[in-house]
């Protein structure tokens, strides 16, 4: 089988699961990681990360294609258009995959100047992949010509394996009348925690029985949890940490209502088909490839980004419907099935390799 360097994070489960789910269907897969640990059973690289930045990775250039050079790789997959891209672009191997998940193409590649470099790795890509059509109308929007149109292969979920990761209680199962909303992101401005904060706290009066977890963390954790007091929360929002991804679905499941209001264009959503795949409906904000994971009125309910008064209205109208909720479960779970199989875009990724293989 031919051989395939993943150019990515070796802490980035998305990188992982690729990695793992092609050396499964027989792909020699290594990766190449900018700092971060060895993969079990993967042949990994570590380059040790030199300074914050492009210019570290400009700077293990050298170390990059002495990787390339002892891998032999036949095909270079980087993840990530930024950094990683510049890499497989500059490995003098061909053929030579990009794919693009969100900030790399919907902020750094957009940028007039400092998004040159990973214009310029995108133009030499043999093929480029989107993680949603959002993503994809992005790309091709930039102003640099492409080898190919992109393609699009979503990051989905494992349908076989779903139920023996949920076997923790769900909404259904519990006794108590409490509902969980959850909200399952970094703590960061751009994913709109201290909006949903201000939210809940404008309906909590009215629904006794709902309660908010911000699990997770990052550089707003102390001042979301200062915000919870000031507001009165401290008994109805709770801060449990960061989860463990391989945790997520189980986590997820012991929830009602998933709530993702960020301010910036997610290039896909995986929070939001992980929920709908369990059966959790869903509240987010209009914008980006959220949006098409999302159906509006069946699944969950759409918002504008930073519309406090909305994203309330939204919450209560689940909150206090139970129907609604399991409608939009039902719904969810079988758009989740329909369209984001992971074994249909491992299918799809095949497809690409062999594509540019010639085989």
């Amino acid at each position: 089988m031919p051989k395939v360097l993943h150019l990515g994070w070796s802490f980035s489960n998305h990188v992982t699961r690729w990695v793992y789910g092609l050396k499964e269907r027989g792909w020699e897969c290594g990766l190449l990681s900018y700092d971060g640990e060895a993969l079990p059973e993967i042949e990994t690289y570590i380059i040790k990360r030199k300074r914050f930045g492009k210019l570290g990775y400009l700077q293990s250039i050298p170390e990059m294609r002495a990787v390339v050079g002892t891998f032999k790789p036949d095909i270079i997959h980087a993840h990530y258009a930024s950094g990683f891209g510049v890499w497989g672009a500059l490995s003098g191997i061909r053929p030579l995959v990009i794919s693009c998940w969100g900030t790399d193409v919907v902020t750094t590649a957009r940028a007039p100047i400092s998004g040159a470099l990973s214009r310029w790795a995108l133009s030499k890509a043999d093929q480029t992949l989107a993680t949603s059509d959002f993503l994809k109308e992005v790309v091709e929007n930039l102003p640099v010509t492409l080898q190919a149109p992109p393609k699009v292969i979503p990051f989905g979920i494992d349908i076989d394996s779903l139920k023996s990761k949920t076997q923790s209680k769900g909404p259904k199962e519990r006794t108590d009348k409490r509902i969980r909303l959850l909200f399952f992101k970094l703590h960061k401005e751009i994913y709109g925690p201290r909006e949903l904060l201000q939210a809940f706290a404008s309906i909590a009066g009215r629904f006794e029985s709902a309660t908010l977890t911000m699990a997770g963390s990052g550089p707003l954790t102390d001042e979301l949890r200062q915000l919870t007091k000031s507001l009165g929360l401290e008994r109805r929002v709770s801060f449990p940490g960061f989860i463990n991804h391989q945790h997520a679905l189980s986590y997820i499941a012991g929830h009602d209502i998933m709530v993702m209001p960020s301010l910036v264009e997610e290039g896909f959503g995986v929070a939001a088909l992980e929920a709908l795949a369990v059966g959790v409906p869903v509240i987010a904000s209009n914008s980006g490839g959220v949006s098409e994971i999302v159906d509006q009125n069946q699944s969950g309910f759409l918002v504008n980004p930073a519309n406090i008064d909305e994203l309330a209205e939204a919450m209560a109208k689940l909150i206090a419907d139970e129907e609604l909720r399991r409608r939009f479960g039902e719904h969810g779970r079988a758009r989740v099935a329909e369209r984001y199989d992971w074994k249909k875009n491992l299918d799809d990724m095949e497809a690409v390799y062999n594509s540019l293989l010639g085989r």
